[in-house]
């Protein structure tokens, strides 16, 4: 059995023209699908049939609250309110295989501020129309 390794810092994120810098420590970046993948229905004889969907992803982002992608973030928040214009979104995972992209996404609102006299976390949420692919890969 080989030795796997992972390094995040070679995980690339990018939002619109931007690259997520800045990760809190732990989980940086959290995707899931916001429902499955197939439904299914099964009718009165047990004859069961599905039908694809295409859930929209919800993305959590957490940040120092001291990084400047903060204000980056801020930004295009701004500008798709003012012009509505969502962005794409990719997580590359180049120590491994995993690659997630969409099409279209979009912050759904301005993280959370605390101040006080210990550093804290941003938590941006960011969420996708159901046009997106993902491959979750491994590493090796």
């Amino acid at each position: 059995m080989a030795l796997g390794t992972f390094d995040f810092k070679k995980v690339y994120i990018i939002f619109g023209p931007k690259r997520i810098t800045g990760f809190a420590d732990g989980e940086g970046c959290s995707l899931k699908p916001t429902g499955p993948t197939y439904g299914s229905v099964t009718g009165a004889d047990n004859v069961t049939s599905r039908i694809r969907q295409y859930p929209p992803l919800d993305i959590s982002i957490k940040l120092l609250q001291t990084t400047p992608t903060n204000q980056d973030l801020s930004l295009l928040h701004d500008a798709d309110k003012a012009g509505n214009t969502p962005l794409e979104f990719a997580l590359f995972d180049r120590s491994g295989t995993t690659i997630v992209t969409a099409l279209e996404a979009w912050i759904t609102g301005f993280a959370d501020i605390s101040v006080g006299s210990e550093l804290t976390i941003r938590e941006w949420k960011i969420a996708t129309s159901g046009q997106w692919f993902e491959n979750v890969g491994g590493n090796s």
